[in-house]
């Protein structure tokens, strides 16, 4: 429902930040999980997108870009 979301409505916040969220605790993709963030993140400035970002990076070791 939230990738027909954003077929529908792709700048919108909400859905992909909580497409990201999805992709991080259900299928533990990270990488779709952080692409999803940030896409919302840029439609949207959020510090909790920031967080999760920051959070999934620092899980896979990427200390760099936590």
């Amino acid at each position: 429902m939230y990738e027909k979301a954003l077929w529908l409505e792709p700048n919108d916040f909400e859905t992909n930040f909580n497409l990201g969220l999805f992709y991080y605790k259900f299928w533990k993709d990270h990488d779709k999980a952080i692409e999803y963030l940030r896409s919302g993140h840029d439609y949207e400035h959020n510090s909790t997108a920031l967080y999760n970002i920051a959070y999934i990076y620092e899980e896979k070791g990427d200390l760099e870009n936590a």
